[in-house]
């Protein structure tokens, strides 16, 4: 009977070849988490950019609504009124406050207040 020697040294290099291979799938699924980390990052940052930007554009378009309606040659039904993002409705101080409300009402302050600040 025959018996096989190996030497120790290819009985290293084998094993060494095995604890690389392990290593390179530490590095890879680290370096995936990292991806998907920097990816998510990136969807918040985009979408709080986005928040921002729709913000501004709701501000701009209700400014100029505003100002659109406070034009004294402002007619109820002209088209500017009407345009990309607002709709202004133009109405009279009568629709505003229930003037009946206000003067059968006890409290006298309050319209003492609307009219001084006309």
């Amino acid at each position: 009977m025959k018996t096989l020697k190996l030497p120790v040294a290819s009985l290293r290099k084998n094993s060494d070849n095995g604890s690389a291979l392990i290593a390179v799938f530490w590095m890879i699924a680290v370096l995936g988490m990292v991806m998907f980390a920097s990816a998510k990052m990136l969807e918040d940052d985009t979408r709080a950019a986005r928040m921002m930007r729709d913000r501004a554009f709701a501000k701009r378009n209700a400014e100029k609504g505003l100002e659109l309606g406070k034009h004294p040659r402002m007619e109820p039904h002209d088209p500017l009124l009407q345009g990309e993002g607002y709709q202004v409705t133009l109405t009279t101080e009568e629709a505003r406050f229930n003037i009946n409300a206000l003067l059968l009402g006890s409290d006298r302050l309050i319209l003492k207040r609307i009219f001084t600040r006309w």
